[in-house]
């Protein structure tokens, strides 16, 4: 005896068990498939090696045309054009570039930049190749902080320590040279000669450059010229008559010898001195020695050539 489960129906064509409900197919009628979902193939550089020989044939062709193109002296540079400042010296950004000939779609402007640093007094902004055989470099001169002078020339500095040029031989236009009216002197008593991209102590820069701002307006108004010895340190002189040594002290050591210069001047107790020695803090140290009568102090030997425009009157060659 056969029993049936419930929800099952016994099929009146071949006998079989079908579920309640379950839809029927007619006579005739063929068995509905299941739909195929149709995916794209991806493309990789592996379907570049099932391509057919003629169609690599053709790529190989375009691109080696398009090379040879880019590479050609069409897209060559023969032109070099400076902006950012007036006189510029586009000979040289010519010699040092060394991109004259080269295909302008390989340029590299950072590489023309790194080569560009070789000229110390210019500062290159940025570099732009101009189709078809162009290429424009913008810059301006570097602006010096100091005037640096030896017993040989006088030198323009800036704010890294990094010597530009000779002032008495510039290479930029004569408007744009700095004299003592408007920037410090910074007198050295050594015989040595300097060339652009040399370097002086940048310590004596930066004395320099704080001592100007935290000295007392007064006494700063005085001040002609500053002195630098790799041994003793910043010397400063003043109009008033005396120098003031200040060491090699950055900062909060700095601030005090300054504040107590003011002090002394205040009270008048630099009465009588030619030499201040504001080392031995808290004490001052005052005397007159005759070997710092000179507004160059002692050893000081005038620079050759002719004298900075616009320097006060001890600052010129005789």
């Amino acid at each position: 005896m056969k029993a049936w489960l419930p929800g099952l129906l016994r099929s009146p064509q071949d006998g079989g068990l079908t579920l309640l409900g379950a839809a029927r197919r007619g006579r005739g009628r063929p068995r509905r498939r299941r739909r195929q979902m149709k995916t794209r193939r991806r493309v990789t550089w592996r379907s570049l090696f099932a391509a057919p020989i003629p169609q690599l044939v053709a790529l190989a062709v375009v691109l080696g045309g398009f090379y040879a193109l880019a590479t050609s002296r069409v897209f060559a540079i023969t032109q070099v054009q400076a902006v950012g400042a007036a006189g510029l010296p586009v000979g040289l950004f010519r010699r040092d570039c060394g991109c004259l000939g080269a295909s302008i779609f390989l340029t590299q402007p950072a590489a023309i930049r790194g080569r560009l640093r070789r000229i110390p007094w210019v500062d290159v902004r940025w570099i732009s190749a101009r189709l078809p055989d162009r290429l424009v470099i913008a810059a301006t001169y570097r602006r010096p902080v100091l005037l640096w002078r030896t017993t040989v020339a006088t030198y323009t500095v800036d704010t890294f320590g990094a010597v530009l040029y000779d002032v008495h031989a510039p290479p930029v236009p004569r408007s744009t040279v700095p004299t003592t009216a408007t920037l410090p002197l910074v007198y050295s008593p050594h015989d040595t000669m300097l060339v652009g991209g040399h370097h002086v102590p940048p310590v004596a820069v930066r004395m320099v450059l704080a001592t100007r701002a935290e000295l007392a307006p007064d006494i700063a108004r005085s001040v002609s010229v500053y002195r630098w010895s790799p041994y003793s340190g910043l010397m400063v002189h003043s109009r008033r008559g005396w120098w003031f040594l200040l060491g090699s002290n950055l900062n909060g050591a700095l601030r005090q010898r300054l504040e107590a210069l003011a002090l002394a001047d205040t009270t008048q107790d630099l009465a009588g001195c030619n030499y201040v020695d504001l080392r031995p803090l808290p004490n001052v140290y005052c005397t007159n020695d005759p070997a710092w009568s000179g507004p160059l102090g002692p050893g000081s030997t005038p620079s050759p050539g002719p004298g900075i425009s616009g320097a006060a009157p001890w600052a010129r060659e005789q």
